[in-house]
């Protein structure tokens, strides 16, 4: 049975732990682990929209496997672990 991962799980899974994160959207190193707690308007292990959008740019620019809606609802590990292992296109 596969797992359900918040945005904020995927994108440390596909793209790199919080500071990595931080860097990418131009933000102080520790400022992504408050995304781990609720905000108002905000659920607990989701991701600001806007810096879902920087986060989806940078994968997009380096084709890493992530699906935007992943920045958004999240998705299973199952899933995740799919994009992980497939195989890279040649370009």
């Amino acid at each position: 049975m596969s797992e359900t991962f918040t945005p904020l799980e995927v994108a440390e899974r596909i793209i790199g732990g919080i500071p990595v994160l931080a860097v990418i959207c131009g933000l102080d190193a520790k400022a992504p682990y408050h995304w781990r707690r609720a905000a108002q308007g905000r659920a607990a292990g989701y991701i600001p929209i806007n810096r879902a959008g920087q986060l989806w740019r940078y994968c997009e620019a380096r084709k890493l496997p992530m699906r935007p809606e992943w920045l958004l609802v999240g998705a299973t590990s199952d899933e995740v672990e799919a994009a992980l292992s497939a195989p890279v296109a040649a370009e």
